[in-house]
């Protein structure tokens, strides 16, 4: 084409014929298979017959609840031994796992699953029957009798149709960490997404598992924490920038220059230490026999390596809450910071406080204890970036 006193086009197209007949393409369409698929069976809990059996998760051996026969329900979940997550956390760039969904990047996904009481994975027959015949056959390598039931989140999530509002310490942390990095605060940085992905509790007994979460997890908190805007922090509120201090340290001495007592600091950073405590024994900077004693200690104190993250994590969410609030001046910190200190110490006194931050603090935030007013308070003159 021409264009006068301008320029001339060229236009040209391309054919791509599709790598597929058409007889398969129009099969496809009408849900027909050229190739009949293959099912696995698995043991598992038919709520509908009060049994548990063997059941094939295909079409014809399973059925919904609005077709009257006596089949299983497509609902019915069938139980699995926890190592059969390892294979997806072991290769997390073609795997996305979460706390209750699973994929392979581009090609499969497995819509949910949970863990119950009794440790063990569970999900129902007709995502089963989604995954590819290989898939399954791993699933099935795993399968064992239910031990318990479903957990309660999958009960009410699955069944009731309502949203869980049961406490999780791990997600709620992993929101808490993002609504962080929204604010854009200066004292931390961001984490990669990957590395939020990746973290999670560990599901076996396995003492390399919870060692690679430790790490995971360490990284993903610990590590957030900008040492050089909390430095310049402590040294306008008047505490030292020793830059031999790290981050932790610098928290302390930050939560101290915003009013609280020694004692309420070093418990609100208590966790943290703990979990850069075990990152370097649990991965590696332990003899033998020093690991071997803290790994033992932990399944004594807390049954299973993933009820011990839990736990850990709680103390965490709630410690970084306290951080966040204490630098965010929200009133909030006067419940978690009581709560904190009444499980720290059985000392029940207010934090120590100046008269003319008192005075300043009682107009801002009147109905709080002293202590919280002072963090309140001085919130507006800490710079933190």
């Amino acid at each position: 084409m021409l264009q006068e006193n301008y320029a001339s086009y060229t236009r040209g197209i391309a054919v791509v014929r599709p790598v597929e007949s058409r007889h398969t393409l129009l099969n496809r369409l009408a849900g027909e298979e050229e190739t009949p698929r293959e099912y696995a069976s698995f043991i598992a809990h038919d709520f509908k017959n009060k049994r548990v059996a063997e059941i094939n998760c295909g079409p014809g051996h399973i059925a919904n609840y609005f077709t009257r026969s006596d089949l299983p329900f497509e609902t019915s979940p069938a139980f699995f031994r926890p190592e059969v997550l390892l294979k997806y956390k072991a290769d997390t760039t073609k795997y996305r796992l979460t706390d209750r969904t699973l994929s392979c990047r581009g090609t499969w996904s497995l819509q949910t699953y949970d863990i119950n009481e009794a440790g063990q994975v569970h999900t129902y027959l007709i995502y089963l029957s989604r995954l590819p015949y290989e898939e399954q056959l791993h699933w099935k390598s795993y399968n064992e009798p239910p031990k318990a039931s479903i957990s309660k989140r999958a009960f009410t999530s699955d069944f009731q149709g309502r949203w869980s509002s049961e406490y999780d310490p791990l997600p709620s942390l992993k929101r808490l960490i993002a609504k962080i990095t929204d604010d854009g605060l200066a004292w931390w940085n961001k984490r990669p997404g990957a590395l939020v992905e990746r973290t999670h509790y560990p599901a076996t007994a396995s003492a390399d598992e919870w060692g690679n979460e430790i790490l995971n997890l360490d990284q993903l908190v610990i590590e957030g924490f900008n040492k050089k805007a909390l430095r310049t922090a402590a040294a306008q509120l008047g505490h030292s920038a020793d830059p031999k201090l790290g981050s932790l340290k610098l928290i302390e001495q930050c939560l101290i220059g915003l009013g609280l007592e020694a004692e309420a600091a070093l418990a609100a950073t208590k966790p943290f230490h703990e979990l850069h405590f075990l990152r370097s024994r649990a991965k590696g900077h332990a003899s033998d026999d020093e690991a071997v004693e803290l790994k033992r200690k932990t399944l004594a104190d807390h049954g299973s390596y993933r009820k011990h993250l839990q736990q850990l994590c709680t103390e965490l969410d709630e410690g970084m809450k306290v951080i966040l609030d204490a630098f965010s001046g929200l009133p909030t910190v006067s419940r978690r910071l009581r709560a904190l200190l009444d499980v720290a110490s059985s000392r029940q006194q207010p934090f120590g406080l100046t008269s003319e931050w008192s005075r300043r603090a009682h107009h801002l935030v009147p109905s709080c204890r002293s202590g919280a007013r002072l963090t309140c308070a001085k919130r507006w003159v800490v710079l933190l970036d």
